[in-house]
């Protein structure tokens, strides 16, 4: 998620061995779904494997597509639902194939709502006819509302199956949901975070934690989805993975089939005037989505993200067939969202700067053009630092933020908007500076940062994204690159931890200035106004030609 924009420029396995015999075991005990948003039928006929792996892979370059191979194990999601905009609703079903995947016996199933959170400001997401293994069972709620424990009717070891199926209800916000996210506004409905999902699992424990506004929801594994979703006629849909085929409804209507090869969240964006435009970068496709009134907005944000994937595979070979940006109306409290293959650009920009649009000035546009590239550039560069390297967002929200952070001000170095290359550099430090927590730890939770939303932006955010433009002056532009590019191919689709992170430090600068480097610049210790001012500093560019 890109920080709040403030009055200065400060942002702040599909195994496919034994002739698919793993998916072909999950699929017989699975069933599949039938009738678009309808019941659950185990009659019909099962998907091959081939059929299934393929379709999948629809949403993957052919260069990642072996990556499937891999993740047999990865839990599988498939759902069916209809939208109703009348109700601002969408009801479904869904089946969740989880492997025991750790080293204990697991007696309960830890599960997300995330839209029952205070949170999201409204919108709601009821279960019913849940059942493990064909078992009906009951969910507790706890203490935040969008986590529940789920009582395992047997005891699953390790390596074994669960099969998790519910009935869902989800109706949207229409007041703002969690910046903007499940809301319904007059002119779309944007869906986050919208179906039950499996939690993310820690040795011992399910990792559930609070919700709240300042950061994103929780941490997930990567995960394998497929949609049928039933929108009315006249509608489009803009989805992170890929739209893999569209029929008519049995009633008005039509049926959208999305297949999201690795993804942490998969989310949709539905609306009655949305365009897109599109372009290409290496094998993948980039869109953007808007309404007419958005449209230059939408070609603007369309460049940025096209440039920024450029610049940024880099670090790691993006492996996504697609790339889309949608401009969406969001919260004051957010300018982007990240999820998988898709982010999130609010449509209020020019409002929030204070900007008509159409009726901009030479000074304005400099501004509205430096937040549009530092906003979509960020969110471009999650796909990376949150996607394919996951991280938990509540016990260390810089881990992922602290990358992009870095990410969008190295873009800016070549696409400021009008302003100096080094601007995003110098307004981090102007900003860490100013905000008293120089020598506050970033290492804490979001919880430690409850009622000081600007400390969270300027410790997260900017001083986060200055530790590696430090690093980057440390190492030296080539071994920077060789940094991030390791520190992506040992992560990629899992998710990292501080552990992982100190232990990458250490073995990049050594054990003694490696463990300088994280007390001083992760837990603040010792940290002053020169390495701030130093670290701000435009170094030499990195060359992905130089290996």
């Amino acid at each position: 998620m890109a920080p709040a924009w403030t009055s200065s420029p400060c942002p702040g396995r599909l195994r496919a061995a034994g002739g698919g015999a793993v998916l072909a075991g999950i699929l017989a005990v699975v069933g599949f779904l039938s009738g678009a948003g309808g019941s659950l039928a185990a009659a019909e006929p099962l998907p091959s494997f081939g059929a299934l792996s393929a379709q999948l892979g629809q949403g993957l370059v052919p260069a990642a597509q072996s990556d499937l191979a891999d993740h047999d194990d990865d839990p599988l999601y498939r759902i069916r639902a209809t939208y109703t905009p009348e109700t601002h609703s969408l009801a479904g079903h869904l089946r969740a194939e989880y492997r025991n995947r750790g080293a204990e016996t697991l007696t309960d199933l830890g599960l997300y709502t995330f839209a029952n959170s205070s949170a999201f400001h409204g919108a709601s997401l009821t279960l019913s006819h849940v059942a493990i293994n064909g078992q009906a069972v009951t969910p507790r709620p706890l203490e935040q509302g969008a986590d529940q424990l789920i009582d395992l009717p047997r005891p699953c070891a390790p390596g074994q199956l669960l099969v998790f199926s519910a009935a869902f209800h989800l109706v949207l916000s229409t007041a703002s949901g969690d910046n903007g996210l499940d809301e319904q506004s007059p002119d779309q409905a944007c869906l986050y975070a919208w179906y039950p999902v499996i939690a993310g699992r820690a040795p011992g424990a399910w990792q559930l934690h609070p919700l709240n506004d300042l950061t994103d929801p929780c941490a997930l594994d990567m995960a394998h989805v497929l949609v049928e979703l039933t929108i009315p006629a006249g509608m489009a849909v803009a989805s992170g993975g890929i739209i893999t085929g569209e029929r008519p409804s049995t009633a008005s209507g039509r049926i959208v089939t999305i297949a999201a090869p690795f993804t942490r969240d998969l989310a949709v964006v539905i609306g009655s005037q949305l365009h897109a435009l599109s372009t290409t970068v290496g094998a993948t496709t980039v869109m953007s989505w808007s309404v007419p009134e958005q449209s230059v907005a939408g070609q603007q944000s369309l460049n940025i993200a096209a440039k920024a994937l450029a610049l940024y595979s880099a670090f790691g070979p993006y492996p996504y067939a697609h790339l889309t940006v949608v401009q969406t109306p969001m919260s004051q409290d957010a300018e982007g969202m990240e999820s998988s293959s898709l982010v999130l650009i609010s449509s209020l920009i020019p409002k929030e700067l204070g900007v008509d649009q159409g009726q901009v000035d030479a000074a304005a546009q400099k501004t509205v053009d430096f937040v549009y590239n530092m906003v979509v550039s960020h969110e471009v560069a999650h796909q990376w630092f949150y996607n394919l390297v996951g991280s938990d967002p509540y016990l260390t929200p810089w881990l992922d933020e602290s990358l992009a952070d870095w990410s969008d001000n190295y873009y800016l170095e070549g696409h400021a908007g009008g302003l100096p290359a080094d601007a995003g550099w110098k307004a981090s430090a102007m900003d860490i500076i100013k905000s008293g927590c120089l020598n506050r730890s970033a290492s804490g939770s979001v919880d430690s940062y409850q009622d000081k939303g600007e400390d969270y932006e300027s410790v997260v955010y900017s001083r986060g994204g200055l530790m590696y433009q430090a690093l980057r002056h440390r190492l030296g532009a080539q071994r920077f690159l060789t940094f991030l590019r390791s520190w992506v191919a040992a992560n990629r689709y899992q998710v990292a931890d501080q552990a992982t992170w100190r232990a990458a430090v250490i073995q990049a600068l050594g054990v003694t200035q490696g463990q300088t480097f994280a007390t001083t610049w992760l837990d603040g210790t010792g940290l002053t106004p020169v390495d701030i001012t130093s670290a701000a500093q435009t170094a030499p560019p990195l060359d992905p030609a130089t290996p």
